[in-house]
């Protein structure tokens, strides 16, 4: 009898310290699966998200979907997007083209400001900056929802040049308040 006891407790025995230890591995494994935040003195380079990335896939890329407060804080402001283009007609706004880091052959940026319920007497405009100098404003002419585009071109005559590179910034308005600055570059 003794040793019938004692094969029944060693097998309680076992099959708990079996089920200990799944747990304490399935336990182990949520830890590892878990992702630390990156430390603020990290090395880790975003380089890939400015869109400068040879590596990057842009065919089977998207952009991610916004929301109105995420982007810039004005829920009637859906979304700003900016992409570049090398066409003689204004504007010309290529999706396939969004990026902050435009090449030398550009010939117009182009923001895509979706709009919707606008309310009356918004004073909506995008200033350009090459540098620190304001090179255009541009205001909205139409307030109606949907998709508006604003285009930094620069002319001779009645065709277009490649713009000069460097360090851009658009920033969108609404009167006197600010409502997004995007920040890119063109390369040389």
């Amino acid at each position: 009898m003794t040793t019938r006891r004692h094969r029944w407790v060693w097998s309680v025995t076992a099959t708990m310290a079996l089920l200990v230890l799944a747990s304490m591995l399935a336990c182990a494994r949520s830890q590892t699966a878990t992702s630390e935040p990156a430390a603020s003195s990290s090395t880790a380079s975003w380089d890939a998200f400015a869109g400068g990335n040879s590596a990057t896939n842009s065919v089977n890329s998207s952009a991610v979907p916004v929301t109105p407060i995420e982007i810039t804080g004005a829920p009637y402001v859906r979304s700003i997007k900016l992409a570049w283009s090398a066409s003689e007609r204004v504007p010309t706004y290529e999706v396939q083209n969004q990026t902050l880091r435009l090449p030398a052959e550009t010939r117009q940026a182009v923001l895509q400001v979706a709009i919707t319920d606008l309310p009356s007497g918004t004073d909506l405009r995008v200033d350009w900056y090459h540098g620190e100098k304001l090179v255009f404003s541009d205001a909205l002419t139409e307030h109606e929802d949907g998709d508006h585009f604003f285009a930094l071109v620069k002319r001779n005559g009645s065709q277009l040049e490649k713009l000069p590179p460097g360090e851009y910034r658009a920033v969108v308005h609404d009167g006197a308040s600010e409502i997004k600055v995007v920040r890119f570059q063109i390369d040389a």
